[in-house]
């Protein structure tokens, strides 16, 4: 299959992946707390780019896709189990958990699914070698995701009555990576 088809449909993911949160939240009338998660809301449209880069910078090695994935794996599912506990710990309303269930909503499950596969995706690209114009490309974008989400940390106040504490670690782990992955391309 030709790089530029499949630099198209990984483009498609997030949109898709946007599209079906929106979806699911408006139907399980959680459509508003969807829109105060700035993150998922505005950011997550930056891996557009991002994924339709990719395509053109990662090696494409059986054993560090595998290892990848299971990294991704992991992470996803530690991150959301946190990020489920601090929602029951601080009763604030979000749109990937349902408070009376106690379970995680349908745009929830889907954001665990759509997190994963990016998740995957940036961790593939992080162990790639930065060695042409569509690695720093693809750069950019991961570095203005982060950028976009630190300015929506400070309003996560919307979610969660202030900056949550989970966005923090998560935020200087982006740097730190960026920052290595810029002094690595020098």
């Amino acid at each position: 299959m030709d790089f530029l088809l499949i630099g198209f449909i990984l483009a498609l993911i997030p949109i898709l992946s946007w599209f079906i949160q929106y979806f699911l939240s408006k139907r399980e009338g959680k459509l508003n707390l969807f829109r105060k998660h700035l993150s998922v809301y505005y950011f997550d449209w930056i891996f557009v780019a991002f994924n339709f880069f990719w395509v053109y910078v990662v090696s494409f090695n059986f054993n560090l896709m595998m290892y990848s994935l299971l990294i991704s794996l992991v992470a996803t599912i530690l991150i959301h189990i946190f990020w489920k506990n601090l929602h029951l710990k601080e009763k604030k309303p979000v749109y990937m958990f349902d408070f009376k269930k106690k379970k995680i909503t349908l745009a929830g499950i889907w954001h665990v699914f759509y997190h994963l596969i990016q998740l995957f995706l940036v961790i593939l690209f992080l162990i790639s070698d930065v060695s042409n114009v569509y690695s720093y490309l693809a750069l950019f974008c991961l570095l203005f995701f982060f950028v976009g989400a630190t300015s929506s940390s400070s309003s996560s106040r919307s979610i969660h009555g202030r900056v949550s504490i989970t966005d923090i670690p998560f935020l200087i782990l982006g740097f730190l990576i960026i920052f290595v992955k810029l002094l690595r391309s020098i």
